[in-house]
């Protein structure tokens, strides 16, 4: 009895066993948390890297380059001829080499011919026309993707 009250000591023991279960218990809760935090750190890293894909990949410029060929080639006078302009060349050919490299392939101001390989975000083209020549076969540009 302390200052007059009476007080009652309760002794909780538990058997080896049951303490044994309850780490058990714990530990499993705690590598189900670390696990599901991992799958969703692993979930949002590929969905980053999946975005930065597309950012470090040359075929939107390619298919916009493709693009811009067909549209104006549309809207060309006849006995015109729809090609490229870039680099110094008058490109007859584009090739695609994934995932970001882009060769222009055509003839130079001297009538050369002549390529130029470049990284997809050097580029900076004019898609024209040109009159053809009379009795001349037209001309096309080639589109050619390489893996």
């Amino acid at each position: 009895m302390l200052n007059g009250l009476a007080s009652t000591v309760y002794l909780i023991t538990m058997n080896p066993m049951q303490a044994n279960m309850d780490v058990l218990y714990q530990e499993a809760r705690r590598k189900r948390r670390l696990e599901e935090e991992n799958h969703s750190n692993t979930e949002a890293l590929l969905a980053s890297a999946q975005s930065l894909e597309g950012l470090l990949d040359g075929s939107g410029t390619f298919a916009a380059i493709k693009d811009s060929v067909e549209q104006l080639s549309a809207t060309a006078p006849a006995n015109h001829d729809t090609l490229i302009a870039a680099f110094g060349l008058i490109v007859d050919e584009v090739r695609f080499q994934h995932p970001h490299t882009i060769v222009l392939c055509g003839t130079d101001e001297a009538g050369n011919r002549s390529s130029v390989v470049a990284h997809f975000s050097q580029l900076v083209i004019r898609v024209i026309y040109l009159s053809r020549q009379p009795e001349s076969a037209p001309r096309e540009i080639g589109f050619h993707t390489l893996v």
